[in-house]
């Protein structure tokens, strides 16, 4: 992701080149954002626009929290389900999630924060990819979907994506936000097995499944930050 400095303050951005009409922009985290844009357009109409619209990004910016630090972190909510972390000093590095009691016990010989984050992240990609298949199994049973490969990763500029060949592929860390939104996000990119674009028979189509899509959306766009506590 390249930098770019806005009166004084350094950003990490990407670039989504998508079918659109004009750029767009959508913030990350407190230091990073994504321009969205039509797919053959310049990259100094890209700076440009990013330059006119700094006061905003700065401005915004501000208003995300910053990424949790993991060993003030008491509890965890996964699907709804707020778990308990208990922390231990040991000579092996682990993490054991107890379904029954809602207990996540994290072991580390290393107590830095970042090493605790990367305990966790590790742990918890895997648990994310079986909650996500499951899931997903199950709504495509419901409408009759058919997707071929399911991947997780911790992505920058989006919570998923379709691939032409019906490859799904999400940020793990969807099932840190209200089942709700989990699966109204699953639903969006299924959706995109029938509907490649973000057309108006996208959004009709979309409804059908999750009628109340647009509330969800306005939801991710000023809500899922703060939820999501392995920023970039």
């Amino acid at each position: 992701m390249p930098d770019i400095r806005l009166s004084g303050k350094l950003f990490t951005y990407d670039v989504n080149r998508r079918s659109l009409k004009s750029p767009r922009l959508r913030l990350i985290s407190p230091n990073s954002f994504t321009v969205s844009c039509p797919r053959l357009t310049p990259k100094f109409i890209i700076s440009l626009f990013i330059n006119d619209h700094s006061a905003w990004i700065i401005k915004n910016a501000q208003k995300i929290p910053s990424p949790s630090n993991i060993k003030k972190l008491a509890n965890l909510t996964i699907l709804d389900r707020k778990y308990d972390i208990i922390y231990h000093h040991t000579i092996r590095d682990s993490v054991i999630i107890f379904s029954d009691s809602c207990q996540i016990h994290l072991n580390s010989h290393l107590a830095t924060p970042s090493h605790l984050r990367q305990l966790l992240n590790h742990r918890l990609r895997p648990l994310a990819l079986k909650l996500i298949k499951s899931h997903l199994d199950i709504l495509s049973r419901r409408y009759g979907f058919k997707y071929s490969r399911v991947t997780v990763r911790n992505q920058s500029t989006r919570f998923g994506s379709c691939s032409s060949a019906g490859n799904l592929s999400f940020n793990w860390q969807i099932i840190l936000l209200p089942s709700t939104i989990f699966t109204h996000i699953l639903l969006h990119e299924l959706t995109h097995l029938k509907v490649k674009n973000h057309s108006r028979n996208f959004w009709q189509t979309l409804s059908l499944y999750d009628p109340e899509y647009l509330l969800h959306r306005r939801w991710l766009k000023t809500q899922a930050s703060k939820h999501l506590i392995f920023s970039r």
